[in-house]
């Protein structure tokens, strides 16, 4: 039977004054209520008050009290629930970018040559990872590789061991503790599990170190370091070898975990096949702090390496990676939700495979470990439960498949694949590069995005390297038969015991071919369909209204969010920042979603652009039951998709009618007949209890909703988001969480903000039933129609006005999970990534376990009371027939209090003005008495030193000259803020940074020009002063090497003469010419140097190869380059070849690495071989012509000229404003991957742009002797057809884009003489 909500009907009536025992009669009730806030406002505890502000507090606080005459309690010290959640600060302190890579023989014979060969790319990663302020404690090194069997029995031998069996000896590498005795402690708790387990322990090695190479903050944490030797007699296969010791790990981690040293054991590996050397080390001295890994019986056919750089982290020895099968390279985003959902499968996994041992093995998270740490637990469940290492990975971190072009016509069963997982496994989203191996397979791959950069190369001699840099081992390169990039969402595999190699689509398809995935999808999956907006009102105009105030509203909600949504499609834009008080300071009532705040991408961590890059991002989400993640079959399909979270009153009605799901409607009121008072802890109790039972009784959705047929007084509706948290978070302790989706139905939620909270907290959907209410009045009041009717506001139907709502707040949670770096809605689903503040520990408790509010906060009671002291507002006579604003938004007489105020403006401005003390220390004054607004207002300094005579303090005027800007580009803000903070900086001796971009070079040289206070120089400011200077004395990007160059050519330059010049480079040199075209540009700018500099490089060049060259430069490289190539270059020519002796094709071969041509202002770039992803992103006026390019060619390009000629990958010019692109479509598959969006596609018809472009193709043969441009220029006539010319709107009328460019030439002409 279908489940039904209640609807509203016609208006309640208003109660009698007296409403309910036990209560103030209401009407007079409210403005106490909102009063007696006075409670909700402290922070006990938490530091001293100014002393006026405590007082007033305090003095405020009793008054309130006295007059309600409600008593208060302290709640007791709440009890932990049984079931942890992640806790973010756990989380928060373990994050890391790192360099990774891998080599493998074919052959998978062992040799100590592959473990020197990883031990010298480790350590040319050095400059990836991080380092301590001892400069020798690194944040971790490590390296993976088969176990050295001759090494490990040569051992044995001298220790009167027998050979030992290597099919069926275990290796494990043990961290111990260091204190003797509790070593031995863990030694014997380690024995007595494998006793136990019934396998034989064949002894302990001690492992050889020289702990002279250790800094010395390592050292104070070092553990002991041994490795113990058991043999497995009761099993034969060799994955149930594995399992065995898998098993016994777990053991052995729960029965130390009640030891003082349990955090002190860790196994680095247990296996029969792979073993993991590591530790809190820099890369180049990893392999001389282990003297094994300078044995030459140390033998391998494959090892993984790793250098990690840990961001707010403090670097532990067992964080240092490899991890047991994963080296992860980036950071996991969504680790706080992947946690609790991995948390909530423990009750529902189960696999023959375990032999009804599952419990034995639980739990499969650890969040005080690192977001890499708990990837590779997951990983590792996966691949022990039968998976193999491919699949799990495409289960964990899949690719952008949806509208793939590629995928959808050649490989329709990779989808299938996908589609299954995506309601089973929420994507482990964020940037990452990743190596794994179980042994028997190596692979490599690289998040939807592809923002890390992953290179690899295949030799003729039988060996596959893959890495996050080129040139970090020495190579042969007439060998090299094959060299490639990972792209986003690309994977490699390796299959040791065959030799096969298998790249990307190879890898999937077989995964994908396993089983009928799509058979599976097409008979179970059902997805709603869209359904039509109601067309009427459901409300009349008081009953709306007396919603909107019971539930929150206030004037500023509905006229500026969500009528401004209606209206326009899109969020309302303010102004950044804001300078409220937070909500537990505030003097106003606020709704539970204001004490939460929103995370954002950090550090090494980029955002996503969700306007250009949205195809690697979806707000789909599965309603149903989760199964078991270990089995496959059709009945993990049984579910419904959603295209979006945000649901209409018709979208939900489907999914209520949906037999399969058995949906239960739990109405989300608390009663407070008998009192407040513990009140809103019963009915949150009892409300979990009834999910319980729901959820035990086969219902696989929970709708909470607060709609009711008639509001009452007595009966306030819970704050939505508590209801879903607590219910998500007791479902989790439960083991109930993966047999039921959660639906909330509610009234407060109608801005972004809003649903992302419900979102975030375990809600799947929403559906906003009096926000879209709201819609469907404001599109029918007089005030819209008429301005409708006088064309003051375009013309919307009642209908697109809800549809407009929805798509503003699509739009929205697509911006608050890009800033995250989040893809997927599905992934940001429980991911809690949200900081409180106000909140007290029973809150988060209760509902919001293992989120982060430092500062302690309101009570379930004080929450009850400040939800109360809006629903009051909806039954007092004395309530005003228009909503209340509370002036959060903008500053009014009465609102909420702002920092930055009129008055505070007038003031500041006064001072300024009359350069006065007087005026000032009034400005001052208003400061200091303003109310609470932050936390630190209620802080102040305490010192029990005198203070020091001001004679004996530095000088306002040179502390000032240490005074920087952050990085900020042009047009990230406006040309007059930019140059206004670069004059004011200069004027105080202080610096202000360029951001990337650079700036204009009439900003370089001081201003003569001033006439009272105004330039016609810069003449959008006022108040400048002659000899002000508007540059910025922080150029970004500084080049980190190349340093041999520069004095060579600097007599070159210092006289403008030509040389040549020919260097050796390597990974390490980065930035290599940006030192040289500094110099240049500081003496002659962008344009005025008459000499040439010819320098030719031969090797493997690091990052920022040839950034900011100037004209006058023509820099040549025979070899490869790594990311950012020709960064900035203003001027000058770039050329990329391979050597001449090469064993692969160079226009197949990926020869430079990402975003290169990056913001490029001129200069040429030609590169025979293929680029990364985001070549000549925001380039305005460089050219390039290359062989091939990744995702994202052309986004945002302003100018210049790209050519392609060859593949390209998707999103082909994103946001692309100006220049022009040619591109050459051999096989007819360009078209899909173009975002069309703003340009256009066309046929290269304009003789103009086929003579640049044949132009282009010339210079680029002569430079680079390419056979495919050759062939093209000999085939002219065949191959011009074949391109096509992306053209934006600001290019569509010149002569290279207009092939009747003369003719509308001649159009124009007369026209402006008619005009005459």
């Amino acid at each position: 039977m279908a489940a039904t909500l209640p609807r509203a009907v016609a208006p309640t009536p208003r109660p009698a004054a007296a409403a309910a025992a036990g209560l103030l009669p209401l009407p007079r009730a409210a403005p106490l209520l909102l009063a007696g806030r006075a409670a909700a406002r402290r922070l006990r505890a938490r530091g001293a008050r100014a002393p006026a502000l405590a007082a007033a507090r305090r003095s405020w606080a009793v008054s309130a009290r006295a007059v309600l005459d409600v008593p208060r309690r302290r709640a007791p010290p709440p009890q932990k629930p049984v079931q942890e959640a992640a806790d973010l600060n756990d989380i928060l302190a373990e994050r890391g970018a790192c360099g990774v890579g891998f080599v493998a023989n074919l052959k998978n014979e062992p040799s100590f040559n592959i473990v020197r060969d990883a031990l010298t790319a480790l350590g040319c990663m050095e400059h990836r990872g991080g380092c301590g302020a001892d400069n020798d404690s690194g944040d971790g090194a490590g390296l993976m590789s088969g176990i050295p069997w001759d090494l490990f029995n040569d051992w044995g031998s001298k220790q009167g061991l027998a050979p030992f069996e290597k099919s069926h000896t275990g290796v494990g590498m043990v961290f111990l503790p260091q204190d003797e005795s509790s070593a031995a402690d863990a030694k014997a708790v380690v024995e007595k599990v494998f006793t136990d387990e019934g396998l034989e322990v064949l002894g302990w090695r001690p492992v050889p170190f020289n702990v002279s190479v250790v800094g010395r903050n390592a050292k104070e944490t070092m553990p002991k370091i041994e490795q113990i030797f058991v043999k497995i007699a009761k099993e034969d296969d060799a994955d149930d070898i594995e399992r065995e010791l898998y098993i016994c790990r777990k053991l052995i981690e729960r029965v130390a975990k009640s030891a003082s040293w349990a955090d002190e054991l860790y196994f680095c590996s247990l296996s029969s096949r792979t073993i993991i050397y590591k530790g809190m080390l820099r890369s180049e001295v990893l392999g001389q702090f282990y003297l094994d890994l300078q044995n030459e019986l140390y033998k391998s056919p494959f090892a993984i390496y790793h250098r990690r750089f840990s961001t707010n982290t403090s670097p532990r020895w067992p964080l240092a990676q490899p991890m047991r099968l994963l080296g992860h390279n980036g950071e996991i985003n969504t680790i706080q939700g992947n946690l609790n959902w991995m948390r909530s499968r423990e009750a529902t996994i189960q696999s023959p495979v375990w032999r009804g041992r599952e419990n034995e093995i639980r739990p499969f998270g650890d969040p005080k470990a690192s977001d890499s740490a708990n990837l590779d637990n997951a990983a590792e469940l996966l691949l022990r439960s039968g998976r193999s290492p491919a699949e799990a990975m495409m289960m964990l971190v899949p690719e952008a498949y949806k509208n793939h072009p590629t995928l959808s016509i050649k490989y329709p069963e990779v989808i299938d694949f996908y589609e299954y997982y995506k309601g089973q496994m929420e994507a482990w989203d964020g940037p990452a590069l990743l190596l794994f191996s179980d042994g028997r397979t190596v692979g490599a791959c690289l998040d939807r995005n592809g923002l890390r950069p992953a290179r690899y190369w295949r030799t003729s001699d039988g060996f596959v390297y893959v890495a996050s840099e080129v040139g970090v081992i020495p190579m042969d390169e007439s060998k090299v038969v094959m060299k490639g990039r990972l792209g986003p969402g690309m994977m490699i595999t390796v299959d040791l015991e065959t030799g096969q190699v298998l790249e990307n689509t190879e890898v999937k398809k077989n995964v994908a071919s396993a089983n009928p995935y799509g058979n599976w999808l097409q008979e179970s999956t059902r997805s709603i369909k869209p359904v039509n907006f109601q067309s009427s009102p459901v409300m009349d105009n008081e009953t709306v209204m007396r919603h909107q105030q019971a539930f929150g509203y206030s004037s500023e909600d509905v006229q500026m969010v969500i009528e401004t949504m209606a209206s326009q499609g899109k969020e309302p834009t303010f102004c950044m920042g804001d300078d409220i008080p937070l909500a537990v300071l505030s003097q106003k009532p606020h709704m539970l979603f204001d004490y939460f705040k929103q995370r954002f991408a950090q550090v090494t961590n980029p955002a996503i652009d969700p306007l250009r890059e949205g195809l690697v991002m979806s707000l789909e989400v599965n309603i149903g039951k989760r199964g078991n993640i270990l089995e496959v079959g059709p009945e993990n399909a049984d579910q419904v998709t959603l295209s979006s979270p945000v649901l209409n009153e018709g979208e939900l009605d489907s999914l209520l009618n949906d037999p399969k799901l058995k949906p239960k409607v739990l109405s989300t009121y608390f009663n407070i007949r008998k009192g407040l008072d513990g009140s809103l802890d019963k009915a949150i109790n009892a409300l979990c209890e009834e999910a319980d039972a729901a959820v035990r009784s086969g219902s696989q959705l929970l709708v909470l909703s607060d709609r009711s047929e008639a509001l009452e007084p007595t009966r306030p509706a819970i704050p939505i988001l508590l209801a879903v948290g607590a219910i998500h978070q007791h479902l989790i302790q439960n083991g109930l969480r993966m047999s039921a989706s959660i639906v909330a139905d509610t009234a407060q939620c109608f801005s972004t903000h809003q649903f992302a909270c419900l979102i975030g907290y375990g809600a799947s959907a929403v559906c906003p039933y009096l926000a879209l209410e709201t819609c469907r009045q404001w599109r029918l009041s007089n005030k819209t129609v008429n301005l409708m009717r006088n064309g003051k506001m375009p013309t919307v139907t009642i209908e697109q006005a809800q549809r407009n709502f929805i798509k503003a707040v699509k739009s929205g949670l697509l911006k608050i999970l890009s800033k995250m770096g989040i893809s997927l809605l599905s992934s940001y689903c429980g991911a809690q990534i949200f900081e409180i503040y106000g909140l007290g520990q029973e809150v988060v408790d209760l509902a919001f376990c293992g989120s982060v509010s430092k500062i302690g906060g309101l009570t379930l009671d004080e929450l009850g009371r400040e939800t109360l002291s809006f629903w009051v507002k909806a039954f007092s006579e004395d309530t005003a027939k228009r909503l209340e604003n509370f002036g959060f938004i903008q500053s009014r007489p009465g609102g909420e209090f702002h920092a930055n105020n009129p008055e505070m403006s007038k003031l500041l401005h006064k001072a300024i003005r009359e350069k006065s003390d007087n005026a000032y220390t009034i400005y001052q004054q208003h400061l200091a008495s303003r109310p609470v607004n932050v936390l630190r207002d209620l802080v102040e300094l305490k010192s029990e030193r005198p203070p020091i005579p001001i004679g004996k303090v530095e000088p306002a005027t040179s502390i000032v000259e240490r005074f920087c800007t952050g990085g900020m580009s042009l047009g990230a803000i406006s040309r007059e803020t930019h140059e206004a903070i670069a004059i004011a900086m200069n004027r105080i001796g202080g610096k202000s940074n360029s951001g990337e971009g650079g700036e204009d070079p009439i900003r370089w040289s001081p201003l003569t020009d001033v006439v009272d206070g105004y330039s016609p120089t810069l003449p959008h400011l006022k108040g400048l002063q002659n000899g002000d200077t508007a540059t910025s004395a922080i150029k970004q990007h500084q080049p980190f090497s190349g340093q041999e160059v520069y004095p060579e050519v600097i007599d070159a330059i210092e006289n403008e003469k030509e040389v040549s010049k020919t260097y050796q480079i390597y990974n390490v040199d980065r930035a290599v010419c940006g030192r040289v075209a500094g110099a240049i540009a500081k003496k002659y700018g962008d344009t005025g140097f008459a000499g040439q500099l010819n320098i030719t490089f031969t090797g493997s060049a690091g990052q920022s190869f040839g950034c900011f060259l100037t004209p006058g430069m023509n820099v040549r490289l025979v070899g490869e380059a790594n990311d950012y190539v020709g960064k900035g270059m203003a001027g000058g020519e770039l050329v990329v070849v391979p050597v001449d002796d090469t064993g692969f094709v160079p226009e197949d071969a990926a020869i430079v690495g990402n975003t290169c041509l990056y913001g490029a202002t001129g200069g040429q770039v030609f590169v025979r071989g293929k680029t990364g992803e985001r070549f000549a992103v925001r380039n305005s006026l460089g050219q390039a012509v290359v062989e091939g390019t990744g995702d994202h060619c052309c986004e945002y390009m302003t100018g210049g000229c790209v050519v392609v000629l060859g593949q390209v990958g998707r999103n082909v010019a994103a946001g692309m404003t100006g220049g022009l692109a040619y591109i050459l479509d051999e096989d007819d598959t360009l078209v899909p991957k173009i975002n069309k969006e703003i340009v256009k596609m066309q046929r290269v018809n304009a003789p103009a742009g086929q003579m640049q472009l044949k132009g282009l193709i010339e210079a680029y043969v002569e430079k680079t002797g390419s056979t495919k441009g050759a062939k093209i220029l000999s085939e002219w006539e065949a191959y011009l057809p074949l391109f096509w010319q992306l053209v934006p709107p600001s290019e569509e009328d010149s002569p290279e884009a207009c092939a009747e460019f003369e003719r509308v030439l001649a159009r124009q002409a007369t026209a402006v003489k008619s005009a005459k």
